[in-house]
């Protein structure tokens, strides 16, 4: 199994509880990893081959621009749904990560799996 990842996209929208929050809209940094072949679309070299990572990635903006939620877990949830359902990713691992939840700390970050996945192996 091959690994296409998108790495901390970054997408403006309104997320949080707080009141503040449901009124400004904040950075979210996405990283999105999904299964592929990619033996297929290498022997080809066509685009039609595989998934246009760039046509995800707008997907995932138009997304974060289009909705709101109060908790990380609501949006993870729904923007894999609407990923797997429009894109038919067998497989991925989202990572969205909020730089602006709390002072003290880079970020928080929220990571979901979904469909038949494997992690690629660490560096």
């Amino acid at each position: 199994m091959d690994i296409i990842s998108i790495n901390r996209l970054e997408v403006l929208t309104l997320i949080g509880v707080h009141p503040h929050e449901q009124v400004l809209k904040q950075k979210l940094l996405i990283t999105l990893q999904f299964a592929c072949q990619a033996a297929h679309s290498a022997q080809s070299d066509e685009l039609q081959h595989t998934q246009d990572y760039a046509q995800i990635a707008e997907h995932i903006q138009a997304f974060a621009q289009s909705q709101h939620y109060q908790l990380l877990e609501s949006f993870g949830e729904q923007l894999a749904q609407s990923l797997q359902q429009h894109y038919a990713l067998q497989g991925l691992t989202l990572t969205i990560e909020k730089p602006a939840a709390l002072k003290a700390a880079q970020s928080v970050s929220l990571t979901l799996t979904r469909g038949e996945y494997v992690r690629p192996a660490s560096s």
